[in-house]
């Protein structure tokens, strides 16, 4: 019975991943199998060498950081744009605790779509001009932990036709490309306009393509919000 249960939700998953870029699947029961859901849209990988999950907490060591780990504002970005192998075709989160302040949204916007509906000397651009992408988080010698050099947006190499976007609100660098400040202000201002605000309730659900998506965070005060984290190849 779980089982059928269980394909019925990834059924239902798959068509509105691929309708809208994302699946928000509430009123669940605090004991569901999110992993063994998530196991069926592909391999869970290791994240930053601390396991497949990643509590998504406020700390306070990352008050004023702009991570998961913070309360402040999240822009437009995807997720792992500078590793230098191919991010996470998914992101998957489902709420442990759900923020009392009405705060903590995930925010969602199409980000190819956004990119197709710029100019077409544009979209050449974004596939041709390589950029630096880096890490927050810092060596010890002040050098970003991570960092890769690619183009906004690459053919993916796992996902036969389909394009892989990176982008970065802070942690790009176009080496005096003179397209990128305006490009940035471009999608940044369109996802402001179109984006999904994601309310958290406990025990929800929400998956998305990260090759396709942009997502962000808005503030929150309540430093109880707990979510879960996975990242699915």
């Amino acid at each position: 019975m779980l089982d059928n249960f269980l394909s019925s939700i990834k059924a239902d998953a798959d068509r509105s991943l691929l309708q809208n870029g994302y699946f928000h699947l509430k009123n669940l029961h605090s004991d569901f199998p999110y992993l063994k859901l998530l196991e069926s849209f592909g391999e869970l990988a290791d994240q930053y060498g601390k396991g497949q999950v990643w509590e998504v907490v406020s700390k306070k060591a990352s008050a004023e950081a702009y991570n998961s780990q913070s309360v402040d504002p999240i822009g437009p970005h995807t997720e792992c744009f500078e590793f230098q192998d191919e991010p996470p075709k998914y992101l998957a989160l489902w709420c442990v605790r759900a923020p009392s302040c009405g705060g903590g949204k995930t925010l969602l916007a199409d980000g190819l779509q956004i990119v197709s509906n710029l100019s077409a000397p544009s979209q050449i651009t974004l596939t041709s001009e390589k950029l630096r992408f880096y890490s927050s988080a810092k060596k010890e010698n002040g050098d970003p932990a991570l960092e890769a050099i690619h183009a906004t947006i690459e053919p993916s190499q796992r996902c036969d036709g389909e394009r892989i976007l990176r982008f970065s609100t802070k942690y790009s660098d176009a080496r005096g490309l003179p397209w990128f400040t305006s490009f940035h202000e471009a999608v940044q201002a369109e996802f402001s306009k179109s984006h999904t605000s994601i309310e958290w309730s406990d025990n929800d659900l929400l998956i998305w393509d990260n090759h396709r998506m942009l997502h962000g965070r808005s503030a929150f005060e309540d430093n109880k919000r707990e979510l879960k984290r996975v990242w699915i190849m």
